[in-house]
């Protein structure tokens, strides 16, 4: 006769739990979902902010004398009501931003970019944690450049230039750079 009682109903003790090998656990780990869709919204929300800012931004520096890389990018970039946009873009990246930190909060998945990821940077590692460990060191280092652009942001469109224009503009190309790195 054949039993068709499920496997943890059964009362037959000779037969032994599963227990997975690390293989096994690893093949689970990658088959599961890495996000989920608050972070997948925030994120294209933070993409098409960070792109606005960016254009708009380039935009805006090519009209200034000392330029030398936006404008060659002048027919790429938009024109019309720049500043408008600009300055849209550029609170909706900031608020992103805050959201995305109350967001991990709220859901508890703090250990997704926490220092303890940085860890790994250490050897002896494998390359995929290393990789991994970058990307955290990235994303924190976009985490404080967008503050930081945002309050150079401010102090511009209070009238104070100089340093602030300096480290505005070197930031703005560096998020270039780290959305290129980003990608990767």
């Amino acid at each position: 006769m054949v039993d068709l009682a499920p496997d943890h109903l059964s009362s037959s003790k000779s037969q032994r739990p599963f227990t997975a090998t690390a293989a096994d656990r690893a093949a689970a780990t990658d088959a599961k979902v890495r996000s989920d869709s608050g972070t997948i919204f925030l994120h294209w929300l933070t993409v098409a902010s960070m792109l606005v800012s960016l254009a708009t931004g380039l935009r805006i520096s090519a009209d200034n004398y000392w330029a030398w890389a936006s404008p060659a990018l002048e027919a790429l970039l938009p024109q019309g009501e720049i500043w408008t946009w600009h300055i849209a873009g550029s609170f909706t990246l900031f608020f992103c931003t805050i959201a995305y930190f109350v967001y991990v909060r709220r859901a508890s998945l703090g250990a997704r970019n926490g220092s303890k990821r940085l860890r790994t940077l250490r050897p002896p590692t494998t390359a995929k944690l290393r990789w991994r460990a970058i990307n955290v060191a990235l994303h924190w280092f976009a985490y404080l450049a967008i503050a930081t652009l945002t309050i150079t942001g401010v102090l511009l469109y209070l009238g104070e230039a100089g340093l602030a224009l300096t480290v505005h503009r070197a930031l703005a190309w560096t998020m270039l750079v780290y959305i290129a790195l980003h990608t990767l």
